[in-house]
This record gives structure tokens, C-alpha cells and sequence, in this order.
């Protein structure tokens, strides 16, 4: 039988983080999964902030995280010095949510 576990950024994000002040660590998470519940597969559902990253979700399921990664970063050496220090943190932000994936 095959378990799946479904988690929502959100959830950890404001129940975690910003509420308790603790910090994910999500190999750790998945690894209690794992071992807890036996979970074969785990899937995490996030909002993602795309800055007008060419993407059609009528053809995709999902935002391929890698390729967001990648136009991000040529983003920001492109634009990063026309972009104030708050849009740079923020960017910055968004690029750390998906380095665990």
C-alpha cells in the first residue's frame, strides 16, 4: 500500500515559523514521515511568487520549481541593481522557499 502525505507551506509557514519562531527543517520532516508513517511519497503545496515567469497552467500541473529557480536568479543579476532593498530581500525570500525541493 502506498501513503502519500500532503503538506501546505502555509500551515508550517505561519503555524511554524512565523507564529512559534521555529525553523523547518524539512529533511528532517520528511525523514519523520518516513519512519513515523511510512509515507512513500511527499507532496508540498506552496503559493509561488513567479515574476512574470512564462508558465501556462493549462498545460501544467505544477511550476517547475527548477527552471522558477533559474529565471529568479538570471532575474536578479539582470535587474538587481534597478530593484529597491525591500523587492531584493523579498526576492531573496521567495528563491530560499524553494532550495529544499
Amino acid at each position: 500500500m502506498k501513503t502519500l502525505a500532503f503538506v501546505d507551506a502555509s500551515n508550517l509557514f505561519y503555524g511554524g515559523e512565523k507564529s512559534l519562531g521555529w525553523k523547518i527543517d524539512y529533511q528532517k520532516l520528511l525523514n519523520y514521515l518516513k519512519s513515523k508513517y511510512n509515507v512513500n511519497r511527499v507532496l508540498y503545496f506552496g503559493g509561488a511568487e513567479i515574476y512574470k515567469f512564462d508558465f501556462d497552467y493549462l498545460k501544467n500541473e505544477t511550476i517547475p520549481i527548477i527552471e522558477l529557480e533559474k529565471y529568479l536568479t538570471g532575474f536578479l543579476k539582470k535587474e538587481g541593481d534597478k530593484l529597491s532593498e525591500a523587492m531584493l530581500l523579498l526576492l531573496h525570500r521567495h528563491l530560499q522557499r524553494y532550495v529544499f525541493i
